[in-house]
């Protein structure tokens, strides 16, 4: 039971820290997609976590990577995502800010 919870530990603060990197770059990341390619990499995880950590490092800069290019969300429907809404919000502020 302690090696599930450390498996579910690790892949939710990766998962954090992937988000947290995309939103840097003003990425959307795609929980749905993002949680099947995780869990696609659990057996590499486990198997680098039993070599060293340069081996696990590896995997995780290639699941990262993997992330970046493929876990982008779609934007069915016309939909505004959260970074759209907030680029209305930002251009309405400032020309609010230049009118004054």
């Amino acid at each position: 039971m302690p090696f599930v919870w450390t498996i579910d530990c690790h892949s939710t603060l990766f998962f954090y820290h992937v988000s947290n990197a995309l939103m840097k770059k003003k990425r959307e990341l795609s929980e749905y997609k993002a949680i099947y390619m995780i869990r696609d990499y659990f057996l590499l995880l486990f198997q680098a976590i039993q070599k060293n950590t340069q081996e696990l490092s590896k995997v995780l800069y290639r699941l990262f990577n993997l992330l970046q290019q493929n876990g982008r969300k779609s934007h069915r429907y016309e939909k505004k995502t959260v970074f759209d809404i907030l680029g209305v919000v930002y251009n309405c502020t400032m020309s609010d800010d230049q009118a004054a």
